[in-house]
């Protein structure tokens, strides 16, 4: 008998321990991190992020993806997984700088891969998501420098749900019917499984513990893949910490950092539920605070304890990375002498030498300073010197105030700049007199500021060169109503050269601000404004997205680059024009502004309709009419309700709207042409979590998608049961009623 009691408790013992979860693979995870190459000088400049790089940077630089393929390699990352906006060059960095990171990464031995952001402004429709796949596939996927996982090019994917299962089951049998690249795709429904190969978490944040999170969506993962007899991956997400509070979002939250302890934290947890890849959210995501790139706050922290995971998961430290080969761009570094040293040295190198100021005389600005090709400001600019920016003297004029400096950009290596707004150190007797050889080029700035001292030339072209143009006195073909002015609402709007959104962007204004309007286009979509920075001190703003204060019949209309009629026009005031509409899907609140913030304004209720006006610029609310608004209009979101139109006339409410045809009769309703909205990249990132509300696990619940560890029990359908999920309590009564049936009645039958 003792031998059936030993039987029995092994069996017991058996069927409790928890399940054991599948081998390894021998060879460790592939080691991914999330890029971004959508920055400029205005990121850095626009107060969103909580942190800057340690080298503010513009993303269209070769020189800026070589340093961070070498950056990533150092620290022992297999390849960059960068969001991409699909094939589309125009106003599309994304798709230009992945070129360009194939190229780099392909000459380092690296590798990169796209994450698809299915809710980009040039996929407005599963087709559209279908022919850019079918481009990545045929191009980027068969680049070398592609990443591959046993074999097939890896595509991650941002917002699937976008579309149906089933909407993405015809999209792969179109394009990729026999499976022959590697879906990935995000988020918290594995439905989607059935049609990709393999799930990820983009933000693992809001985890009260992302180890146990971790753990749970592998075991689900592999649970899905068991039940349903298929192959699927599990890649799982490592954060360095997050921080989006500095974005205008309502849950905005911090995670912090612990000094590397929360990337360690994570990076375990992730290696302990056994994924095929592990992806860091992210190299670069500055805007949420989740970069690895040195900043200026922790500098090479975190690409330090990076190294210091892979080498504890591979067991030696990752090979240093080749030097650095490719020379910064012009317009990146803004003139900054170029060093040899940058081609043949490490990066640490190449900043120390940046840092020691020139050998000899040199000058270093204070501000952004023009550079010119000759020592007036009659001269053309050839470039400009950044703030704190250094470069060698070779000449001067005679009375020492112009000093010709090296100057890369320039055609000839060298520039003129003002001795007013820069600081001269060394011998002014060492530095010898140059006499200019090219003629003052005559500019419209030329005859504008004729009559002025050249004193006070140089301090309205020079000295205040912190705008990127020049700053020009407008010319006289209107006269701006003083009782006419315009204020930009939040989030600033677009300025441009023309009244079309095809036109040159000139920059922004600041929300709350007052700007003095001249006139309008012939259509009343456009206002000409006074703006210092465009030609002729002048810019463009759509009428739609900025509220006018003032005599709309004292303003004239202005004809586009061409000079304006004598008489005055009275333009009829601007419509805003329907451009499709939308059906409540579920009750939902109407608000005053595109965000959970607005106040409530009334409500539309399943099955309601109303017509859209515009689109925010995120694409998450629609700005339809409605009675109860100011101006009868109002904002709803596009979550709860389903559009009809054609998305591609319908206004961005901040960049503004397509060219209209204008009707026969002034008072007739303006339909715009049905041509694809043409979208200008955007000023600041909008980046994977950026364009959305931060995924906390209560905004998740909220929204009808919540995090699997908050659903009431039964209601995961992806979860299997196992003797693992009986309570401890349970199974320990189960083995004491065992060793009682035992020595009560097997004995007692003896």
């Amino acid at each position: 008998m003792k031998y059936v009691l030993t039987m029995l408790l092994l069996s017991i013992f058996l069927l409790l321990r928890p399940a054991t979860p599948p081998a390894m693979a021998q060879e460790p995870p592939l080691v991914l991190a999330f890029y971004y190459a959508w920055f400029d000088q205005n990121t850095w400049s626009s107060g969103q992020s909580v942190d800057l790089p340690a080298q503010p940077y513009n993303s269209t630089d070769p020189a800026v993806i070589e340093r961070h393929v070498a950056q990533a390699q150092g620290a022992g990352i297999d390849a960059l997984v960068q969001s991409w906006y699909g094939p589309q060059v125009e106003n599309n960095q994304t798709e230009t700088n992945f070129r360009t990171l194939l190229d780099i990464a392909a000459a380092r031995g690296f590798k990169a891969a796209v994450d698809l952001e299915v809710t980009s402004p040039f996929l407005g429709s599963s087709g559209a998501v279908s022919q850019a796949l079918g481009t990545l596939i045929a191009t980027h996927a068969q680049h070398p420098a592609y990443l591959r996982y046993q074999g097939k090019p890896v595509i991650f994917f941002w917002r699937q749900q976008q579309y149906s299962v089933e909407t993405w089951a015809g999209i792969r049998s179109q394009v990729d019917p026999n499976h022959d690249t590697v879906w990935i795709a995000e988020g918290t429904d594995l439905a989607y499984q059935s049609v990709f190969d393999g799930h990820h978490l983009y933000n693992i944040a809001w985890a009260g513990s992302p180890a146990d999170q971790l753990a749970r969506w592998g075991d689900r993962v592999r649970s899905y893949e068991a039940e349903n007899q298929v192959d699927r991956l599990w890649v799982a997400t490592a954060m360095p910490g997050y921080n989006d509070t500095n974005l205008p979002r309502s849950n905005a939250f911090a995670v912090s950092r612990q000094g590397g302890d929360y990337l360690r934290t994570t990076w375990r947890g992730a290696i302990a539920s056994q994924p095929d890849m592990v992806i860091i959210t992210s190299f670069n995501e500055w805007l949420e605070g989740t970069q690895l790139e040195p900043s200026a706050s922790y500098g090479n922290l975190y690409l330090d304890v990076t190294r210091e995971m892979v080498t504890e998961l591979r067991g030696s430290p990752p090979p240093e990375p080749a030097p650095l080969q490719v020379a910064s761009q012009p317009a990146q570094d803004s003139g900054a002498p170029a060093s040899e040293v940058e081609s043949q040295s490490t990066p640490a190198e190449v900043a120390a030498a940046q840092s020691q100021p020139p050998d000899g005389p040199y000058i270093e600005t204070a501000a952004i300073t023009n550079v010119r090709s000759g020592p007036d400001t009659d001269f053309e600019t050839v470039g400009r010197l950044d703030a704190g920016q250094t470069a060698s003297v070779i000449g001067r004029t005679e009375a020492a105030d112009w000093w010709l400096v090296e100057f890369t950009p320039a055609p000839e290596g060298q520039g003129w700049v003002s001795g007013e707004v820069v600081e001269f150190v060394g011998e002014v007797a060492d530095v010898p007199v140059v006499e200019p050889e090219t003629a003052p080029v005559e500019t419209e700035a030329t005859a504008a500021s004729e009559g002025e001292t050249e004193a006070e030339s140089e301090e309205a072209v020079d000295a205040a060169s912190t705008e990127e143009a020049v700053i020009e006195e407008p010319t006289a073909t209107a006269t701006p109503a003083e009782s006419a002015v315009i204020i930009v609402p939040e989030g600033g709007v677009n300025v441009r050269s023309d009244p079309s959104l095809d036109a040159d962007l000139l920059g922004r204004l600041d929300e709350d601000t007052e700007v003095a309007v001249i006139g309008t286009d012939q259509t009343g979509d456009w206002w000409e404004i006074a703006f210092e920075a465009g030609p002729n001190g002048r810019g463009w703003v759509a009428a739609i997205v900025v509220e006018l204060e003032g005599d709309l019949d004292s303003l004239p209309v202005v004809e586009a680059t061409e000079e304006t009629a004598d008489e005055s026009i009275t333009p009829t005031p601007t419509v805003p024009r329907v451009a499709g509409s939308i059906e409540a899907t579920d009750a939902i609140n109407v608000r005053d502004e595109p965000s959970l913030d607005g106040t409530v304004v009334g409500a539309l209720y399943q099955g309601e309709t109303a017509d859209v006006l515009a689109v925010s610029e995120d694409g998450d609310w629609w700005l339809v009419e409605f009675a109860g608004g100011p101006d009868d209009q109002a904002w709803v979101a596009g979550e709860f309700v389903e559009f009809e139109g054609d998305l591609a006339t319908v206004p961005i409410f901040g960049l503004g709207t397509p060219t209209p045809t204008a009707s026969a009769t002034p008072d007739a309703t303006i339909t715009p042409t049905p041509t694809p909205l043409p979208l200008e990249q955007p000023t600041f990132a909008p980046t994977a979590t950026s364009i959305y509300d931060a995924t906390s696990a209560a905004l998740l619940a909220a929204r009808g998608t919540p995090d699997p560890s908050l659903l009431e029990p039964g209601d995961n359908d992806n979860d299997s049961f196992g003797w693992s999920d009986l309570p401890w309590g349970i199974l320990s009564l189960v083995v004491i009623a065992g060793f009682f049936w035992y020595q009560f009645v097997l004995r007692r039958r003896r």
